[in-house]
């Protein structure tokens, strides 16, 4: 595979999560209910529900189950998204489309926690709630916004400021926080395997090194999707590949922009440094132009995340920047070694809501988290399995593909987007 997106740069998740299960490559003609192409959280979600549901299913996956961003990005259960619940209910057109959006937002990270329960999957899950951090008084009267929007629909976020956010984080490099109870966060790789487990045990047939290089009609009217080594025909086909999408079906690929994220994460802290630093393992992010985030996992390590490179692929180039802004924000780290560095992909949409869309009758395909891939993608793996059954779904089905105007252009707009945000950034706007 000629394609940078599928290096294999090493990581702390690869190293620490429990052995995949066996997902032999297809060496067959088979038939299915349903053929999901994709093995993150999205197509691991849908293969277990539609399992649970009784639907024969077959899963193709070109490398293995939480190879893509599913397995490489922070591990955070982030409720929301980047707009607030009002924005939400007005993007989707108020009324009950808006209020079904909100209900799907809220139920993302309770199925996680659900699903790890339920299943018994071991992945360093905790949910001490969702931090999100302001840097500067801008932020913080963000944070008291989003505070205020969420209450009236229901939802209850704490807010704390001054010495109180300090102690809560351990650094006084915030004037503002958030706390969302509905958050936490996990080691993102065993949730996927463990996903693929479960998915095996209700009925799913999982295959790895499998990747869909075309799919068309059958002569029955069902589609068929072909690899190098077989061929699953089903009346039903998914299409979860997020960032990773390519050109299987024509425009899906360009309907999200990919954008490259690093994270590094240390050697285990001395337990006197690992105690000032988030001390109640609660996940991070910030509100600054140029955001990172950041977290503990089990074993005391800091990780913190940040974007990657713009022109090359995300393990290209080491993330210094994400580093050095971990030690300006705790001084302590700076005697601690730095153990892993990796990359991935996060998938991007112009109005920052995933894309859920039907390009073909029978055919429903769903993408574009941007950077909150651990709950939607759960959920909506969850809700395309119900849109199989002619279910109503959280998120409105959209007819046909939809691409970005000026796809081809994309990088030039990432990266001059990130040029304002460190001018910003300097300028302390």
């Amino acid at each position: 595979m000629s394609d940078s997106r599928w290096a294999r740069p090493p990581s702390l998740w690869a190293q620490t999560a429990p052995p995949g299960p066996d997902c032999p490559a297809l060496e067959a003609n088979e038939t299915a209910d349903v053929v999901v192409v994709g093995g993150g959280f999205t197509g691991l979600s849908a293969a277990l529900h539609l399992a649970e549901a009784g639907q024969r299913v077959i899963l193709l996956e070109a490398a293995e189950p939480g190879f893509g961003a599913s397995g490489r990005n922070g591990g955070q259960v982030n409720p929301g998204w980047k707009m607030d619940a009002h924005e939400t209910v007005a993007h989707y057109g108020g009324g009950e489309a808006g209020r079904r959006a909100l209900a799907f937002l809220n139920s993302g990270p309770d199925l996680v926690f659900d699903l790890i329960e339920r299943h018994g999957i071991v992945c360093e899950a905790v949910r001490p709630g969702y931090i999100q951090a302001a840097p500067d008084a801008s932020g913080a009267r963000l944070l008291r916004h989003r505070q205020a929007a969420w209450a009236d629909h229901g939802v209850e976020i704490e807010y704390l400021e001054g010495q109180e956010a300090s102690d809560l984080l351990g650094t006084d490099g915030y004037v503002a926080l958030t706390r969302d109870p509905r958050g936490g966060n996990l080691q993102p790789l065993a949730y996927a395997r463990g996903l693929a487990r479960a998915a095996q045990r209700a009925g799913a047939v999982l295959h790895g090194d499998s990747r869909a290089q075309s799919i068309d009609r059958a002569p029955g009217g069902e589609w068929r999707v072909a690899t190098a080594g077989g061929s699953v025909t089903a009346p039903h086909v998914l299409l979860c590949t997020n960032g990773y999408t390519d050109d299987l079906w024509p425009g899906l690929r360009q309907s999200v922009v990919p954008v490259a994220s690093v994270i590094a994460a240390t050697q285990p802290m001395p337990e006197r440094i690992a105690q000032s630093v988030l001390p109640g393992r609660h996940g991070l992010s910030d509100t600054a132009h140029a955001m990172i985030y950041c977290k503990r996992d089990a074993a005391g390590r800091f990780l913190i995340g940040a974007r990657g490179p713009v022109l090359a692929a995300p393990d290209a180039g080491p993330a210094d920047r994400a580093k050095r802004r971990a030690v300006e924000l705790f001084p302590q780290l700076a005697g601690v070694d730095w153990q892993f560095e990796w990359g991935g992909y996060v998938a991007l949409t112009r109005d920052w809501t995933p894309r859920v869309m039907r390009p073909a009758p029978g055919v429903l395909a769903a993408m574009g988290y941007n950077g909150r891939g651990v709950a939607l993608a759960t959920a909506t793996g969850r809700d395309l399995a119900r849109a199989v059954a002619g279910e109503e779904t959280g998120l409105p089905l959209t007819d046909g593909v939809r691409p970005i105007p000026f796809h081809a252009f994309r990088k030039f707009g990432v990266a001059g987007y990130l040029v304002k945000a460190k001018i910003l950034e300097v300028l302390g706007r």
